[in-house]
């Protein structure tokens, strides 16, 4: 959550994305048509990955990534 207030609150306009939204010959490759399956395994990959970031963070580390 730190992460994406920083990034809301620094007003940096992001250029690359602004770029290609006025991009109109941009191709899609569909993939936003196709419905992803639900895999809960990727929650709990994501989640351990989550709880060991915030544990760095407690401890004041640097973090390895």
């Amino acid at each position: 959550m730190a992460l994406h207030n920083f990034i809301r609150d620094s007003n940096h306009e992001d250029c690359d994305f602004a770029h290609w939204e006025r991009v109109e010959e941009y191709e899609h490759h569909g993939d936003e048509d196709d419905h992803v399956a639900y895999v809960p395994a990727g929650d709990r990959v994501m989640e351990a990955i989550r709880d060991s970031i915030t544990e760095e963070m407690a401890r004041e580390r640097r973090l390895p990534y």
